[in-house]
């Protein structure tokens, strides 16, 4: 049995099944934020089209299993801030990213709800269009 290995890097994300590597990731997508800690509204769509972009011209990604081991740390945070245990579902994924637009929206944030670092927001947001246009369902935890 294969393991479907996802991993989200500062500046690419890497996929073991198949094996590639997408030239995006949380701090190269962080860096075009134009507003700090928090992205605009504006800044969050240019980030979701980026995702998709960079996505959508892999014809490889087509069939991704649907359930991914990821050890990444900033998934440990979505974890920790979505209650989640050993295993994060797109479910859950897509509260956070919801909770986060709110907040950008004005929505005041409550204290702790999730890290207040813009690369935390770039990532949830790669992890939420991955999970939402590669229909991944879980993302099963791995220290």
């Amino acid at each position: 049995m294969a393991i479907n290995k996802l991993t989200i890097g500062p500046d690419k994300i890497e996929l073991s099944t198949p094996p590639l590597i997408l030239a995006l990731g949380y701090a190269s997508l962080s860096n075009k934020f134009t507003q700090k800690p928090y992205p605009s509204e504006q800044d969050v769509e240019n980030a979701i089209m980026a995702v998709e972009n960079c996505i959508h011209t892999e014809k490889q990604l087509r069939n991704l299993a649907p359930n991914q081991v990821c050890s990444d740390a900033y998934i440990q945070s979505v974890a920790l801030s979505t209650n989640s245990q050993k295993v994060l579902t797109q479910e859950k994924i897509e509260c956070l990213f919801n909770d986060i637009a709110d907040i950008i929206a004005g929505r005041p944030k409550r204290q702790g709800e999730f890290p207040d670092e813009p690369e935390f927001i770039a990532y949830v947001t790669i992890l939420r269009e991955l999970s939402h246009h590669l229909n991944i369902q879980t993302f099963l935890l791995h220290d």
